[in-house]
């Protein structure tokens, strides 16, 4: 099938691939739809689906880069890589979303060998 493949052996902790991610306002996703009765009807983008959010925040992060959709795991299901956040991006976690949007090329998390 498709996917990344290791061609060796890849220790606890090695970076498999880095994850780079855009910071994003969840009302930016909203979106208004007339139904076929005529009323407003309020929705979220399919966007929302792809992004990384906390249900306390109003910050969306959504991958941008082609190795997050070659990740897989074995046949049995269990995982044998987890996402972290990159340390170059610790200085961004007390800053507010503005900030992270004019500084989502920095924004990086890791995908990590298990």
């Amino acid at each position: 099938g498709r996917g990344a493949f290791a061609a060796r052996k890849l220790t606890r902790g090695t970076v498999v691939a880095p994850v780079p991610v855009l910071a994003l306002s969840s009302n930016s996703l909203t979106m208004v739809k007339q139904h076929e009765s005529g009323r407003l009807v309020q929705t979220q983008q399919l966007l929302l689906n792809y992004c990384f959010g906390h249900f306390n925040s109003s910050v969306l992060l959504l991958p941008y880069s082609n190795t997050v959709n070659l990740i897989n795991h074995p046949e049995n299901g269990v995982p044998n890589v987890r996402l972290r956040w990159s340390e170059s991006s610790y200085r961004f976690f007390d800053k507010p979303l503005s900030v992270l949007q004019e500084s989502s090329s920095h924004l990086l998390l890791e995908l990590v060998a298990l």
